[in-house]
């Protein structure tokens, strides 16, 4: 849902997600909304959408990783081939590097 005025808040509220216009929105359609256009230019939708899909894959792309890092090195550990401080320090690398990765959603401005 898109809406830009007084009457859009119950709307915006109710709806998956609800997007209102910055500038020309009222405070109360900009609170009830998910997110909401600075610009109040409607031709950002189809890089607000990019950037939703972006962000979701590297959601799942992070978890993915960081569980099969886990698994194998739980693993390793069952089998004596990793002790505990090599365990932490797989684990810690591990979420260095999804934090990495997911900082590249910061290009997209």
């Amino acid at each position: 849902m898109i809406g830009d005025g007084l009457n859009d808040a119950p709307s915006l509220k109710k709806a998956n997600v609800g997007i209102s216009m910055g500038s020309i929105g009222s405070d109360i359609s900009i609170e009830a909304s998910n997110i909401t256009l600075i610009h109040d230019n409607i031709s950002d939708l189809p890089h607000l959408f990019k950037l939703s899909r972006k962000t979701l894959k590297t959601i799942n792309v992070g978890i993915a990783f960081a569980l099969i890092l886990n698994l194998i090195a739980t693993i390793l550990a069952m089998f004596g081939l990793l002790n505990p401080i090599e365990g932490a320090f797989v684990h810690n690398i591990g979420s260095v590097i999804v934090i990495i990765y997911a900082s590249s959603l910061l290009k997209y401005k």
